[in-house]
């Protein structure tokens, strides 16, 4: 990841943000010396405590933040750590001060999930003026890039009989239905898998294999097409 002070993860609501910052922060490239803030209240004291166990360190609670800062920015001072935060559009004033001062010290790079429409309210915000951004647009995802995410979450849970009754053709149909916003596709694939166990159960042998019939059944089920 390039090294700009202030990193801005954009997209509309569902569309993947948050397991983007997930995935990040879990990768061996970012694990060690990351640190994920997965709501938008938190105190200084909550993240600062973070950092702090980042590097197997006590946090004492008796010091201000001006004292921490400075503290952390030599504790720092030979690496970036990255401070990934979630629905960044909720953050208040106290805190937008809190992660320009983090990133003043050139050792801590912020990346901000937010929605599009609230970037500029963000990113043109007093104490962000001096530090140096970049902007990420985060997109829905297409056919492909579903059946990849399908086929390998299924094979990381051992579940590769299930994986191949997907084919491209269904996940291409799934894609149309959800128009490849993420939290519509697992939504999907969570109430798919709940009528083919039920199928199973009940012994209905038309239901207990993939199907188009099961598709609809499934987009009815959640929302995204009306019976007519």
């Amino acid at each position: 990841m390039q090294k700009n002070s202030l990193v801005f993860v954009l997209g509309d609501p569902g569309v993947g943000k948050t397991h983007m910052l997930t995935m990040l922060h879990h990768s061996p490239l970012f694990s060690s010396h990351s640190i994920f803030m997965q709501h938008p209240c938190f105190e200084w004291q909550e993240l600062f405590l973070k950092l702090y166990t980042l590097k197997g360190l006590p946090f004492d609670e008796t010091e201000n933040e001006d004292v921490h800062c400075e503290l952390l920015g030599e504790l720092y001072s030979d690496e970036t750590c990255i401070v990934f935060v979630d629905e960044a559009q909720l953050l208040c004033e106290k805190q937008f001060e809190m992660i320009a001062k983090l990133c003043s010290l050139h050792s801590f790079q912020c990346v901000l999930a937010l929605h599009k429409d609230d970037v500029k309210k963000v990113a043109n915000h007093s104490s962000f003026k001096n530090l140096s951004q970049e902007t990420i647009f985060y997109g829905t995802l297409n056919e492909q890039e579903l059946h990849r995410y399908l086929q390998a979450q299924l094979m990381a849970h051992s579940q590769g009989e299930i994986a191949l009754m997907f084919s491209a053709r269904n996940t291409k149909k799934i894609a149309r239905y959800a128009k490849g916003n993420f939290r519509t596709v697992k939504k999907f694939f969570y109430s798919l898998f709940k009528l083919l166990d039920y199928a199973q159960k009940n012994n209905l042998t038309k239901q207990t294999t993939l199907s188009n019939c099961l598709l609809v059944m499934t987009a009815l089920d959640i929302g995204l097409i009306r019976d007519a």
